[in-house]
């Protein structure tokens, strides 16, 4: 009888997991595609990068509601004391550990999570688990490459790239540079024929939030973009 009891206590337990599993992958997949749909407005002119920037906080504010964390999860209630760029805090808001990405402005700072980036504001941030604030110490070979992604550099090269292969590169480098908060960023493309720098300032040209900006190189070989 106890045995009984037992298997079926296990087969319930999975039970609710295997539900609250589904509803995660329901909402992550709910999340992308509102994201997605807002990067995309961004980039065709229905919107503003503030719109974007909203997108993503109301995301972050979803599944804070859906799927809270408790304190012993992941940070406790204590506020960091280390707020420069690349220190670990518990972002109370998304209920997880992110990585401080820019210095602190006007009370707010702007932080990564995984793939996700957003401003917060300072009082949102607390100590992470472990009270520890920076990394274990990466390899030299590893370093640079952290520190890159870190800053969510959207610089593209596609020399080489078939002119539509080169197109969607360029409209990943406009969501990353979207999402990371950055205004500006550069398009690699060479000399060549010619073919990929004129579809790539074609594309820049016909759309009505970025525009080409004008640098004192004056580099054929490289296209500035700037979101406006």
């Amino acid at each position: 009888a106890q045995k009984e009891i037992t298997d079926l206590a296990r087969k319930e337990r999975l039970g609710a997991m295997s539900e609250a599993r589904g509803e995660a992958m329901a909402l992550i997949r709910k999340m992308r595609e509102e994201l997605s749909a807002a990067l995309k407005d961004f980039a065709e002119g229905r919107s503003r990068q503030r719109d974007a920037q909203e997108a993503i906080d109301g995301a972050a504010k979803l599944a804070e509601r859906k799927f809270p964390k408790t304190e012993s999860d992941l940070g406790g209630q204590k506020p960091p004391k280390d707020l420069g760029v690349g220190a670990i805090v518990f972002i109370k808001s998304l209920g997880k550990n992110g990585t401080i990405d820019a210095p602190v402005s006007g009370g707010k700072v702007r932080v990564s999570a995984g793939p996700m980036k957003l401003t917060v504001a300072v009082e949102d941030l607390f100590m992470p688990a472990g009270g520890s604030q920076r990394p274990k110490k990466p390899t030299v070979s590893t370093a640079k490459v952290k520190v890159e992604a870190q800053r969510g550099d959207p610089e593209v090269v596609v020399i080489g790239m078939t002119v539509e292969d080169a197109l969607e590169a360029f409209d990943k480098a406009l969501s990353k540079a979207i999402v990371s908060g950055i205004d500006r960023f550069r398009v690699v493309h060479g000399f060549g024929t010619g073919a990929l720098r004129r579809a790539i300032r074609e594309k820049v040209d016909s759309s009505p939030k970025i525009r080409r900006l004008q640098t004192e190189e004056g580099n054929e070989a490289v296209t500035w973009v700037e979101i406006i």
